[in-house]
């Protein structure tokens, strides 16, 4: 009985970090994209800018 209640504890743990493991890879493809909107939002906003003095 301890044994298979440790083999679950165990499992239960390891699975747990590897949901982790693909959340932060997730969540850092998410920041890069978020990233790359605001550097192109940024580019638009002087475009207009320009646009506008002009």
């Amino acid at each position: 009985m301890k044994k298979c209640l440790a083999l679950i504890l165990a499992s239960t743990v390891l699975l747990t970090a590897c949901g982790k493991n693909d959340e932060k890879a997730t969540l850092e493809k998410d920041i890069d994209k978020l990233e790359k909107q605001n550097k192109d939002l940024k580019k638009q906003k002087e475009d207009l800018e320009k646009r506008k003095i002009n």
